[in-house]
């Protein structure tokens, strides 16, 4: 994550699109989701140690190709081959968390990685953000040879080769369908405004390969004795609910970022070091918050309540950033995104703990594999994608008040002389003056559209976190009928022996 704050710089630097310097997180991301699965079944040949170390060393060689490189092709090779390393590190921490909780503490060896997880992207975006504008965007990779140089060495003394009861997955026939499925997604949501949605023939080929992998995947959960996605877990509702709010939590995490950058660069016209700063607090606030959250759930605080409690914070933070208009204050969003960097802590650690007390115990290990590829798969999107989508409800806002402007409106004639007056008295001719106001009229349905659909995505946001609320709240209604109904038997037999 920390390499997204440094895509202006390389642009600038390479000369490509916005959508070609997306491709170094979308190859980054694609790669890691992957090979976080692939590795939990190449395991059981190579072991846990020697995959490590040669993940290790292959991303540390694509590192220090990536801060020597002038070539932007060979610059996206290398964050592609760093993702493959990225995502069989991951596989092999998460199976030895896994292996060293049992029993009732599995769960919390899930959170403690997924903790770690989290923790290291706030640091990778605090401390980017803080050396970003002295150093230039090459430092990002810098600052990685030192730490992944120990984390190299370390692994020789440290990493088993085999953990006793680590549960080692033999469905490796399920890897061929799983990341076919995960590029035809990511095909379908990067090129569908391109190739002009379902009227393209690429795109609905691609939503049928996704479809037919998809298809595959489940049926296979259901047959094999050992999938690595098992999905018999399907028939559990709150798994089902976990399952959504696991990509959710994704999403929310680069929505939170995004957005308020969107917010400060976008309509309060920010310097670019100063929204650094700004992002800067906020990672080490969701820091923060995260160890917050495992201290709460090590206290045995219920998931349920607080995967609500943290829905509605987003809920809360979204309706705030919803209601605001063009004139607003920095003060008027600090409030919002500290509550929302709290709610996104709290979703992303409970998810976990009501995906595993949804199952039962021996499927537990499996919740893992859904979890991480859905959490990093939200992240992926969202952090490619959004700005896309930002767009396109510019785009409609924009045509819409085109479309519905009347030239003889006299708001519109009066902002349009006043535009028209202020380019006469800097020396322009008529003419030359009229041009001018008509663009800067234009700018500003441009700035009002681009504003106006944030805040419509802002407002949707907080209805999905609602309506994901008030299911969690029914979910553990019906998971605790019968301790209510005791609770209530209880109490009313107190009531009727004291009468």
């Amino acid at each position: 994550m920390g390499q997204s704050v440094a895509f202006s710089y390389v642009r600038s630097q390479f000369g490509v699109s916005s959508e070609d310097a997306l491709w170094l997180l979308r190859g980054f991301h694609a790669a890691a989701i992957i090979t976080s699965i692939v590795g939990i079944v190449i395991i059981k040949w190579v072991g846990n140690k020697w995959l490590f170390i040669c993940s290790a060393f292959i991303f540390l060689i694509a590192t220090i190709i990536s801060i020597y490189t002038n070539s932007f092709s060979i610059l996206l090779c290398a964050r592609i081959t760093a993702g493959f390393a990225n995502g069989f590190m991951q596989a092999v921490a998460g199976l030895l968390f896994i292996a060293t909780y049992q029993g009732k503490e599995k769960p919390l060896g899930s959170i403690i990685s997924l903790a770690a997880t989290i923790v290291g992207i706030c640091l990778s975006l605090a401390i980017n953000s803080s050396f970003l504008e002295d150093f230039g965007w090459r430092f990002t990779y810098v600052l990685s040879v030192p730490i992944m140089s120990t984390v190299f060495l370390s692994a020789f003394f440290f990493i088993p080769v085999r953990e006793q009861k680590e549960s080692i997955e033999v469905d490796w026939l399920s890897i061929f369908p799983f990341a076919i499925l995960i590029f035809s997604m990511l095909y379908t949501v990067m090129y569908w405004d391109a190739f002009g949605g379902l009227s393209s023939i690429y795109i609905t080929s691609s939503i049928s390969i996704f479809i037919i992998s998809a298809t595959i995947l489940f049926i296979r959960g259901f047959t094999h004795t050992n999938p690595i996605f098992d999905t018999t877990l399907f028939k559990y509702p709150s798994f089902i609910a976990a399952f959504f709010i696991s990509f959710l939590s994704g999403v929310v995490f680069v929505f939170n970022f995004n957005m308020i950058a969107k917010l400060l660069g976008g309509i309060l016209q920010m310097s670019f070091s100063d929204i650094l700063v700004f992002i800067s607090l906020l990672a080490l606030l969701l820091f923060v918050s995260i160890l917050l959250g495992v201290i709460l759930l090590a206290k045995k605080v219920n998931a349920f309540w607080m995967m609500i409690a943290g829905l509605l914070c987003i809920a809360f933070a979204c309706n705030q950033f919803s209601q605001l208009n063009t004139q607003f204050y920095i003060n008027n969003i600090i409030t919002p995104s500290l509550v929302c960097m709290l709610g996104a802590a709290f979703i992303a650690l409970s998810v976990i703990i009501v995906a595993m007390k949804s199952v039962p115990p021996e499927k537990i290990a499996k919740v893992g594999n859904f979890r991480s590829v859905l959490f990093l798969l939200g992240i992926a999107i969202a952090a490619v994608d959004l700005t896309r989508i930002i767009d396109y409800r510019r785009v409609a806002n924009f045509n819409a008040m085109i479309r519905y402007t009347n030239a003889g409106d006299s708001v519109f004639s009066q902002r349009l002389s006043g535009f028209k007056a202020f380019y006469l008295s800097k020396g322009y001719d008529p003419d030359s003056a009229y041009q001018a106001a008509i663009k800067a009229m234009t700018g500003t349905f441009q700035l009002q559209a681009f504003f106006k659909g944030m805040m419509q995505t802002f407002h949707i946001a907080s209805i999905i976190c609602i309506a994901f609320a008030c299911l969690i709240f029914l979910l553990w209604l019906i998971n605790n009928l019968q301790w209510i109904a005791n609770k209530f038997q209880i109490q009313h037999s107190k009531m009727h022996n004291h009468v």
